[in-house]
């Protein structure tokens, strides 16, 4: 979904960063909302427009195709979409805010940011693309991470656990 609280015109931003350090990317937005025309219009003025591809809605079937085929997943603010791109396996860089700071280790798990650091947002992906190291350990790292707390497997455990337990105070 396209919309503020996506932040996705912070990517645009760090596009333009990566344009200025002569960086060769390409990002795709996928999803629809009430932004879309504004995030076109910035992207235009800021000279990076044909460094992105909005794809406009995907069906979940499709989704994961689209995941595997990219290189790295780069979200300002994220939710269900980090979930996705983690059991995908994609080296992922996002802001150190939200959730994510909470469960996951930065340099561990994915590249973690500060809040509106474009620059360093653009300086993590240009580091990335070339420490294929990197890629590979991050991705290792955040499969294994979404497999153990995402999967079918751990939804079952969960479930069973919940089960085994009504009507039991569940100590935190």
């Amino acid at each position: 979904r396209i919309s503020k609280e996506k932040m996705l015109d912070h990517l645009i931003k760090v596009l333009y960063e990566l344009k200025r350090n002569n960086c060769k990317v390409h990002l795709k937005i996928l999803g629809s909302g009430e932004c879309k025309q504004e995030l076109i219009v910035q992207s235009e003025k800021l000279g990076v427009d044909g460094m992105i591809t909005f794809r406009g809605w995907v069906p979940n079937g499709i989704l994961p195709t689209y995941l595997q085929n990219a290189d790295c997943f780069v979200s300002p603010l994220t939710g269900g979409a980090l979930r996705e791109a983690a059991l995908c396996g994609l080296p992922i860089i996002a802001y150190k805010h939200d959730w994510i700071a909470d469960m996951l280790q930065s340099g561990v798990d994915y590249i973690g940011v500060q809040s509106n650091d474009y620059k360093a947002f653009a300086q993590a992906i240009m580091s990335l693309s070339k420490d294929i190291d990197k890629q590979v350990f991050l991705s290792r790292n955040i499969r294994e991470f979404a497999n153990n707390i995402w999967s079918d497997k751990y939804l079952v455990k969960a479930l069973h656990f919940i089960d085994s337990n009504q009507g039991k105070p569940i100590k935190l």
